[in-house]
């Protein structure tokens, strides 16, 4: 696959850029993060009271590296193998901690870096091989406009930009009400809140319990 490169070759490159905090950005990432079939599928993979993690973008410009290959379990900066937990006995995972969702604003091309994934790797909670994945990956592609979902336990990482062009995306992430969301709803204006929809507001964790002072009031 043209697009996912030897570690030499994108060696010192650039790995892309994020905005944060799309939820305080505009009406229109309002409504994009609570996409009704989405929020369907995240609440039989999550539970119905899952919230959000984070609503970003990511954008690729030409020349852009390659990720390695990481799982999102549950954020996307548990990267480095040394901090991987031990693995549970038997290998696999109780539950997901995690569900993404990739909105492509550009087409993806194996040439601008399409998402590279591991199929089926979501099945184990293990720490990808790099070598496997190598040999045994394949790219998300697909026009502008297209949704793709996944659990954070499948083995991905954006792949090497070789296009004139940059490749932009759209990145959620859902998280079961147990895991302390990546970005802090608290960023999120006051004005946004008090204007969300209840499914918005579930998101924002507004139903969220804990961390509960169990002793006050007793």
């Amino acid at each position: 696959y043209m697009g996912y490169a030897d570690s030499a070759a994108d060696e010192g490159a650039t790995q892309g850029l994020r905005v944060w905090n799309l939820v305080d950005k505009g009406a229109v990432f309002e409504e994009m993060v609570q996409l009704e079939p989405v929020m369907e599928i995240a609440a039989r993979i999550l539970g119905a009271d899952f919230c959000l993690g984070s609503f970003a973008a990511n954008v690729l410009p030409p020349g852009a590296g390659r990720q390695n290959p990481h799982v999102d379990y549950p954020y996307w900066d548990l990267n480095d193998a040394a901090a991987w937990p031990a693995s549970p006995k038997p290998l696999g995972a109780g539950f997901f901690m995690n569900l993404q969702m990739g909105v492509m604003l550009d087409e993806f091309t194996c040439e601008n870096g399409g998402t590279a994934v591991l199929p089926y790797s979501q099945r184990e909670a293990a720490w990808p091989d790099e070598a496997r994945f190598a040999a045994e990956h394949v790219q998300v592609t697909g026009p502008a406009g297209s949704v793709f979902l996944f659990t954070g336990l499948l083995h991905h990482a954006s792949a090497t930009n070789r296009s004139v062009g940059h490749r932009t995306s759209l990145l959620a992430q859902y998280l079961p009400k147990y895991v302390r969301p990546m970005e802090d709803p608290a960023a999120v204006r006051a004005a946004v809140h008090q204007r969300a929809s209840p499914r918005l507001r579930q998101l924002l964790g507004h139903h969220q319990p804990y961390p509960k002072d169990f002793e006050a009031g007793a």
